[in-house]
C-alpha cells in the first residue's frame, strides 16, 4: 500500500472515529465553571459515558447527558443533601434531611425513611446501594450528655429501598469514612486507619483487618478495595496530605505520597492501577501515571476545597468543590503548550509537518486557521498510534483565526511513548461541532529514542 493511500484510509478512519466519539470542547488543563452558590459534594459518571451527576449540599442535583457540555438543574425536593451514590445513569440516592432515591435518572424522586435508631446525636458519612432495594448507610452516633466526647461507628441496612432501616453494626470509637461493595454480600467500610469487611451482606463483620497506616495517618477515601492494587488518601500528622498504597489487596501498606505542606486529601479516584488522581483542600489536585513512583501537583486555578473527582477516561475528568465549583479537563489536567505565533489571518486551513521529526521526546506541531463565521472555529488536534488508538488530545476547543504552534512530549503520556510511528490529526468545523468537519488532515511523525 502506498504512503498516500495509507494516509487517506487512516484519515477516513480517524474522521469517523472522532466525530462519533466526542462532542465536547475544552481548553487545556483544568477549566473552571460555576453552577451554583452551594457546596458540591460529589460527581459521578457511573457508566463512564455521556451521562453524569453532580450533587449539591442543598436541593439540587445537576445532570449532564453530553459529557458536561451542559448541565440541567434538578430539584430533589430535599432542603439538605448529605452523602450520595449513583450506581448507573438511572439509579441514585442521597442521605439528608429528607433522603431520597431516583430510578429514572432524576425525573422523579422517592422519599426514603430517616428513621434510624440512635442513642444521641447521629450523623452520616456515606451511603451506597448494591441494587435498587438493598442499601447501606454508615456514620456515627455521638453519646448524649454527660458524655459528649464519646461515639460509636454505626452501619444501617435497608432491603426495601429505604422504607425501613435496621442497625447491623455498632462499635465504639470508630470514625467511618466510605463504603464500597463488590456485590450484595461483600462490602468494605473505610475507617480512620483500618477496614471493616463483611462477606455475608452484613450479618457479620471482620474488624481485625490490617492497619492502613501508622498512628499518625488518617484515611478519608479509598479506591476499589477488591483489586490487588489499591490506594487510600487522607492526611498524616499535622494535616499533611498523604496517600498510602497496597499491592497485595490490603495486606501491607506503604506511603506513596507525603506532601510537604499542610493540606488534606478528601477524595481519590483510580483510572487504573497506575493512573490516580487525589483532590482536597485549597484546590489541591495530585496525579500519578506510574503507580505512585512519581506524583505531580497540578495547578487547579482555585483555592477552594475540592470534594469529588471522577474520570471517564485517562483524559476526560471532573472535579467538584465548594461554592458550586466544577473543574473539567480533556487533557488529564495537563497544560498543553499552545501559542498563537502570528497575528496575520491565514487564507486557508493547513496542518504542517511537525518539527523536529523524528523527535525525542518533544516536537512542535503547527497549523493555520482561516476566518470563520462567528469569529471562531471548533478545532480538534489529536495524536494516535498506528492502530488508531487515541493517545493524546492536544487541542479540543474553539479558536480564533491565526497561526498556532503546539508542543507535544512523548513523556507526557502515562509510562512514556515507545519508539515508533504516530499520527496527528487536525479537524476543524466552522459551525456546529456535531456536523461534519470543514477541514481534516493527518500527518505522520516518528519518535526515536
Amino acid at each position: 500500500m502506498s504512503k498516500e493511500i495509507y494516509l487517506l484510509v487512516f484519515s477516513i478512519f480517524l474522521y469517523h472515529q472522532t466525530f462519533i466519539s466526542t462532542n465536547t470542547f475544552a481548553q487545556t488543563g483544568w477549566i473552571q465553571q460555576t453552577l451554583s452558590v452551594n457546596e458540591f459534594t460529589a460527581v459521578y459518571f457511573p457508566s463512564n459515558n455521556d451521562t453524569g451527576f453532580i450533587v449539591s449540599s442543598y436541593e439540587s442535583v445537576f445532570k449532564t447527558t453530553n459529557k458536561g457540555v451542559t448541565w440541567i438543574n434538578i430539584n430533589t425536593g430535599s432542603t439538605y443533601m448529605g452523602y450520595s451514590c449513583f450506581r448507573n445513569s438511572r439509579f441514585g440516592a442521597f442521605w439528608g434531611i429528607m433522603p431520597r432515591m431516583t430510578t429514572d435518572g432524576g425525573i422523579n424522586w422517592n422519599e426514603m425513611s430517616i428513621s434510624i435508631y440512635q442513642i444521641g446525636m447521629g450523623y452520616t458519612t456515606g451511603i451506597t446501594f448494591v441494587n435498587s432495594t438493598t442499601g447501606f448507610v454508615i456514620g456515627g452516633d455521638a453519646y448524649p450528655m454527660p458524655m459528649p466526647c464519646c461515639y460509636d461507628g454505626v452501619i444501617n441496612k435497608t432491603t426495601n429501598a429505604g422504607l425501613n432501616w435496621f442497625e447491623i453494626y455498632r462499635n465504639a470509637g470508630e470514625q467511618q469514612q466510605e463504603i464500597k461493595f463488590k456485590d450484595e454480600y461483600n462490602l468494605t467500610v473505610l475507617e480512620n486507619s483500618t477496614f471493616i469487611k463483611t462477606t455475608d451482606g452484613g450479618l457479620s463483620w471482620n474488624t481485625s483487618y490490617n492497619q492502613i497506616g501508622d498512628i499518625y495517618f488518617r484515611a478519608r477515601s479509598m479506591t476499589d478495595p477488591y483489586l490487588d492494587t489499591m490506594y487510600v488518601a487522607g492526611f498524616k500528622h499535622s494535616d499533611t496530605a498523604a496517600v498510602r498504597k497496597s499491592t497485595d489487596r490490603g495486606n501491607s501498606w506503604f506511603y506513596t505520597l507525603k506532601l510537604p505542606f499542610r493540606k488534606s486529601f478528601r477524595k481519590i479516584f483510580a483510572i487504573d492501577g497506575n493512573t490516580v488522581f487525589a483532590v482536597g483542600d485549597t484546590g489541591l489536585i495530585a496525579r500519578t501515571t506510574n503507580g505512585g513512583i512519581n506524583w505531580t501537583v497540578q495547578n487547579s486555578g482555585t483555592r477552594k476545597k475540592l470534594n469529588g473527582v471522577w474520570f471517564i477516561n485517562k483524559d476526560t475528568g471532573f472535579v467538584v468543590g465548594d461554592s458550586g465549583l466544577v473543574l473539567k479537563t480533556f487533557t488529564g489536567g495537563v497544560m498543553t503548550n499552545i501559542q498563537n505565533v502570528n497575528n496575520e489571518i491565514p487564507p486557508r486551513f493547513k496542518l504542517f509537518q511537525n518539527y523536529p521529526n523524528p523527535f525525542n521526546p518533544n516536537t512542535k506541531i503547527s497549523f493555520e486557521l482561516r476566518s470563520a463565521e462567528g469569529g471562531k472555529s471548533y478545532v480538534s488536534l489529536k495524536v494516535y498510534d498506528v492502530l488508531g488508538n487515541e493517545i493524546a488530545v492536544l487541542v479540543n476547543e474553539q479558536k480564533q483565526a491565526g497561526y498556532y504552534e503546539v508542543e507535544f512530549s512523548g513523556e507526557s503520556i502515562a509510562g512514556g511513548l515507545a519508539s515508533g510511528i504516530y499520527f496527528y490529526r487536525l479537524a476543524v468545523s466552522l459551525s456546529n461541532p456535531l456536523e461534519s468537519g470543514e477541514f481534516t488532515d493527518v500527518k505522520k511523525m516518528m519518535l526515536v529514542k
